[in-house]
C-alpha cells in the first residue's frame, strides 16, 4: 500500500515539477512576449489590486485560465531576476477555471480550485509589478495564450492604497513608469 502511496506522491511531483519548469518559461519569455500579449486588467477592491481579462481581448466570453503570477519588475540593466510574490494554478494540472470578463481575482485570494505556488507577499510603495495571467478565450481559435500588465501600488497622505496600473505608450512602445516613482 506504501508504494502506490508513494507512487501518488511521486506523479504529484512531477506534475508540480513540469508546471514550475512552465511557468518559468512563461517568466523569462515575459519580456520578450509583453508586446504581443493582450493586456490584463488591473483595478482596486477593498485597496487591493484585482485582476481580470477586458472585454475586449475576449470578446465577451468567459476564457480558460490555468495560472496567474505576480512579479517584481527590476529596470536596472544588471539585475533582470524577478521575485514571484504571488502565484497560483488551477488545480490538478491541465484543469481550467472558466473566468468572465466582468470577474476579477484580488490579490492574495486564489480561487477555491487552485493551488498557491508562493503564498501573497506584502506589495509595496513605489514598487513595480506584474501580472501575468496564463488564460485563452474558449474555442480554441484564438492565437492568445495569456494577458499581462504592470501595475504599482502608491500611498496617499490619507493612508489610503492607490492601485495604478502602468499604461503602455502606444506611439513609442514604451512603459509609463513615471506614475510609480519608479525605484
Amino acid at each position: 500500500m506504501s508504494r502506490i502511496e508513494t507512487k501518488s506522491s511521486l506523479d504529484t511531483q512531477a506534475w508540480l515539477i513540469l508546471l514550475f519548469a512552465a511557468l518559468l518559461f512563461f517568466s523569462s519569455y515575459y519580456a520578450q512576449a509583453q508586446s504581443r500579449m493582450p493586456v490584463a486588467k488591473v483595478s482596486q477592491v477593498d485597496g487591493k489590486p484585482c485582476f481580470s481579462v477586458p472585454d475586449e481581448n475576449a470578446d465577451g466570453q468567459a476564457v480558460k485560465l490555468y495560472a496567474m503570477s505576480v512579479t517584481t519588475v527590476k529596470n536596472e540593466a544588471k539585475n533582470r531576476h524577478r521575485e514571484t510574490v504571488w502565484q497560483f494554478i488551477v488545480s490538478p494540472p491541465g484543469n481550467s477555471l472558466d473566468l468572465s470578463p466582468n470577474a476579477c481575482i484580488v490579490y492574495g485570494a486564489a480561487p477555491e480550485s487552485s493551488l498557491e505556488i508562493q503564498k501573497a507577499l506584502p506589495l509595496r510603495h513605489n514598487k513595480v509589478y506584474a501580472i501575468e495571467i496564463s488564460a485563452h478565450p474558449k474555442g480554441g481559435k484564438s492565437p492568445i495564450l495569456g494577458y499581462s500588465a504592470e501595475f504599482c501600488i502608491k500611498g496617499s497622505e490619507l493612508g489610503v492604497d492607490q492601485v495604478l496600473p502602468i499604461l503602455q505608450e502606444k506611439q513609442a512602445g514604451k512603459r509609463l513608469y513615471e506614475i510609480c516613482d519608479h525605484i
